[in-house]
């Protein structure tokens, strides 16, 4: 075959494949539509505001995702919502150009070793790595990932295993540099300046299967006697893994600052069942949580094939090592060690729901890299086989991927005909955030607290975001807005009011929704809002966020404004001189349009 064939195959088929995945998810997006704010993403949209407002510092608002500190998720989201009025199908489509990113990566690694062969490197063996690569991408793309692929945080965490990836692919090419070379200070350098962003902002609560891999990986190679003649040399190489090492402790420390740290005796009371659980664990790389339910006897099956492929793994592992590390790439090692770890760690961390929490469609996208990882650690090694190489090794390998194909078959069938169910559950979804969140049946369908649900709603209503984003805005001016008596100076948080105010607000077909706010360390008072056609009152508590609605009316009206209680900052702290009596913050105001029902 010539070079020219050769290359056409190396590149073009793969990556012809991976855009084949791409449009398949656009499909399958488009089938579903997942257009609604749903479970965390309403506490985050939340929260975000009040960070906005001042109302909550940037440490906290990192901790505040319980278990997975970071900041990735808080920044997509401020970009959808700065750029795309937080368009949460966009974010759904853009999941799909960020696994392929990973696919991509993936097989110019796999398939970067085809170049040490000369022009007659045998074309059924370029037809079968075509083959491989091929299942890589299905593994990735894999339907069984559903639950992130239809919420818009789900970009968050595939751009957290962009990173990841990006970082493994180079620091296995650091590896295999000769230490003196000036490039590898250089690439050092990099990894460990970006290592640690990597940790804090980005990794969340995988970060720790994150390092652990790469520690692994550095660990394995560091003992290597072939690159490793000179003790120097994995001295100089641990340098990016150390700056992991000690970003994982800020992390740790931080974490157990905000709260982040699940109680010690609720995970070990796990540990006696781990091992049956991790299995679980790792076979659901292999096939959806929700398919094998339907399938009792795949289920029973199940840790036993994927104990297979765990022996396996450590067998191919061990041969690699004893032989030659450096005859392929590492990247596969550290896949399959990160998802080895990632499984792991779901096994003792949720271990306590049983096998079908740690099956949850949700830890997919991280324990499929076991697989990856383990299809192309076997294939490099039969590839690399003499021309007698084992035929139950081949036999064994041809089983593992039959096992892929017809685990991702049955996934993707399965969820090809559950998609319009999930279209209509998204539907009701919208229609329960169109209502106001109206009871608890209505915030377990969107899987949130009632709480959460109803003030992620109410923001998205006030700043015409996600699915209000198209409602009809009347043009009422806010400037027409007028505080007429009772007001103290504006503020960057917004306008303090006395016992008593006055505010004018002009005709409008829209209703008039205000939110307002009580520090913490002030007593808990009563608003009153009384105007020609309605009172309206509200009890608020310390460190809590209230909001008003007034109805619309054809004529300019002004709204009497009273608090039960005043506070004076300097009576309740001895180091403040502000001698205001302050009723409420009211930190926000806006019009909004179609619908009724808030509060």
């Amino acid at each position: 075959m010539n070079i020219k064939k050769r290359n056409f195959i190396r590149y073009s088929i793969p990556f012809s494949v991976v855009a084949f995945f791409v449009w398949l998810h656009q499909i399958y997006v488009t089938r579903v539509h997942p257009d609604a704010v749903f479970m965390d993403s309403l506490r985050l949209v939340y929260q975000l505001e009040q960070w906005r407002h001042g109302q909550l510092s940037f440490l906290k608002l990192w901790g505040l995702g319980a278990e997975h500190q970071g900041f990735i998720n808080q920044f997509m989201m401020l970009l959808n919502i700065k750029y795309f009025s937080y368009d949460v199908l966009l974010a759904n489509r853009l999941t799909g150009i960020v696994v392929a990113l990973i696919a991509i990566i993936i097989l110019l690694n796999l398939n970067s070793r085809i170049r040490k062969y000369d022009k007659d490197f045998p074309a059924t063996l370029l037809a079968v790595r075509t083959g491989v690569s091929a299942l890589i991408v299905l593994i990735c793309f894999s339907w069984a990932n559903f639950e992130l692929f239809t919420l818009d945080l789900g970009l968050s965490l595939w751009i957290k295993n962009l990173s990841f990836v990006a970082y493994f692919s180079v620091h296995a090419y650091y590896l295999t540099m000769p230490t003196k070379a000036g490039r590898a200070w250089i690439v050092g350098l990099g990894l460990a300046l970006v290592g640690p962003v990597i940790v804090l902002m980005l990794g969340m609560g995988w970060s720790y299967s994150f390092v652990a891999a790469v520690l692994v990986v550095g660990l394995i190679a560091a003992v290597d006697p072939v690159k490793n003649h000179d003790v120097r040399t994995p001295l100089l190489k641990s340098v990016p893994t150390i700056a992991l090492l000690l970003a994982q402790m800020v992390y740790l420390m931080a974490s157990v600052g905000t709260g982040g740290a699940t109680a010690a005796h609720q995970k070990f009371s796990t540990l006696p069942h781990v091992p049956g659980l991790l299995l679980y664990a790792l076979g659901s790389g292999l096939i959806g949580v929700e398919t094998i339910g339907r399938y009792p006897a795949l289920l029973h099956a199940l840790p036993y094939v994927s104990g297979g492929a765990l022996a396996a793994a450590a067998v191919l592992l061990f041969v690699r090592i004893r032989h030659e590390l450096y005859s392929g790439s590492l990247l596969p090692i550290y896949l399959l060690a990160y998802g080895f770890f990632t499984a792991l760690s779901v096994s003792v961390a949720r271990g306590g729901g049983g096998a079908a929490e740690v099956m949850a469609s949700r830890y997919y996208m991280d324990i499929m890299f076991f697989y990856v990882g383990l299809v192309w650690l076997w294939y490099d090694s039969l590839e690399r086989s003499p021309t007698g190489q084992p035929h139950v090794s081949m036999a064994l390998f041809f089983a593992l991927c039959m096992v892929v194909i017809v685990g991702q078959g049955l996934t993707y069938r399965r969820e090809w005909l559950a998609a319009p169910y999930r279209a209509s559950a998204f539907k009701s979804m919208n229609q329960a955030l169109l209502q106001g969140v109206p009871n608890q049946q209505a915030a377990s369908l969107l899987q949130s607290p009632l709480e959460n649900a109803r003030k992620g709603d109410g923001m998205l209503l006030e700043h015409h975001l996600a699915l209000y984003s198209n409602h009809p805005v009347d043009e009422c001016e806010l400037a027409d807005v007028h505080y007429l008596g009772g007001w103290y100076a504006r503020e960057s948080q917004g306008v303090w009011m006395g016992r008593r105010a006055v505010m004018q607000i002009p005709a409008c077909r829209c209703d008039f929704v205000a939110t307002v706010y009580l520090p913490p360390g002030f007593s808990e008072r009563t608003l009153e809002i009384s105007g020609t056609e309605f009172i309206k009152s509200i009890n608020l508590l310390p460190g809590k966020v209230g909001k008003l609605r007034i109805p619309p009316s054809d004529s300019q009206r002004k709204m009497d404004i009273s608090v039960s209680r005043t506070t004076v900052p300097s009576s309740v702290s001895g180091g403040v001189r502000d001698g205001r009596e302050l009723g409420v913050l009211w930190t926000s105001k806006t019009f909004v349009c179609g619908r009724g029902g808030l509060n």
